[in-house]
């Protein structure tokens, strides 16, 4: 029974494992921008959010891919982004942004402390991260 129940669990950490290898290669896309925060949305779930962004700079004027069956933790349009990720602590309007997809990093600059933060660019898993961006963006 031992045997059997590490059996299971090796194959499904295997497939966990490689379903996030293949979403994490899906963020290797070239995407960059960078910008000022001008609003953030905070949902119920934990500190997962959408961050507003004015577009100071971007290496392509849109991107929107279809949020099913994955989604992208970012759009683009109309000279703004949405960045939806866990919304760091003390972040607010008019902090720096700084999105590079290859690196799979997400940069912040508070501009009132003058410190630095680097987050992890992943792909939106949750369904009710999903249900929350539908509900919320404002870039449709």
């Amino acid at each position: 029974m031992l045997i059997t129940f590490i059996c299971v669990m090796a194959i499904v950490r295997y497939f966990n494992k490689r379903d996030t290898t293949r979403k994490d290669k899906m963020l290797e896309n070239n995407i960059y921008f960078k910008g000022k925060v001008v609003n953030i949305k905070t949902s119920t779930n934990h500190s997962f959010g959408i961050i507003l962004i004015s577009l100071d700079s971007t290496n392509t004027k849109e991107f929107n891919q279809p949020q099913k069956p994955n989604t992208f933790p970012y759009k683009i349009k109309n000279g703004q982004a949405e960045l939806y990720t866990a919304v760091p602590d003390g972040i607010s309007a008019g902090d720096i942004v700084i999105v590079n997809s290859n690196l799979q990093k997400e940069f912040y600059y508070y501009i009132k402390s003058k410190q630095s933060f680097e987050g992890a660019l992943q792909m939106v898993g949750e369904g009710i991260d999903e249900d929350y961006i539908n509900e919320n963006s404002s870039l449709r």
